[in-house]
C-alpha cells in the first residue's frame, strides 16, 4: 500500500469517526441536556412558592359560657378565616353541641372548632 493510499484511508477513518460523533453522540448529549433542563424546571415548580399559605389544622376546645355571651359574640371571638360567615360558624357550633336554638345558658360549656397552623398531638 502506498503512502498516499494509507493517508487517504486514515483521513477517511477520521472523517467516519467525526461523523459518528456528530450524528450519534451529539444528539444524545443534546437530548440529555434538554431533559435535564426540563426536569429542573418541573422540580423547581414542584417546590412551589415560598409564600404559600400555611396548612390549617382543625381543632376543638371547650369554652365556658359567661354572662351575656351569645352565639354571635362567640362566633366573632373564635371564628377563623376558614369559615365563610358567622352564620356558618354558628351552625357548626350548634351541630357540635346538639343545639336546636340560638339560646345558650351561662356557666354551661360549648365545644367550638378552630383552625391553627401549628400541628398539635
Amino acid at each position: 500500500m502506498s503512502e498516499r493510499n494509507y493517508n487517504q484511508k486514515k483521513r477517511r477513518e477520521k472523517t467516519i469517526r467525526r461523523n459518528i460523533k456528530v450524528f450519534f453522540v451529539l444528539p444524545i448529549l443534546l437530548a440529555v441536556l434538554a431533559g435535564t433542563i426540563y426536569c429542573g424546571g418541573v422540580l423547581s415548580n414542584a417546590h412551589g412558592n415560598l409564600e404559600e399559605e400555611p396548612v390549617g389544622f382543625k381543632y376543638y376546645k371547650s369554652i365556658k359560657i359567661e354572662q351575656g355571651d351569645t352565639l354571635w359574640g362567640i362566633a366573632q371571638k373564635y371564628m377563623t378565616d376558614e369559615y365563610d360567615s358567622p352564620q356558618q360558624y354558628i351552625k357548626e357550633i350548634k351541630q357540635l353541641n346538639g343545639l336546636t336554638s340560638d339560646n345558650i345558658q351561662e356557666s354551661k360549656h360549648l365545644l367550638i372548632a378552630y383552625y391553627d397552623t401549628e400541628f398539635k398531638e
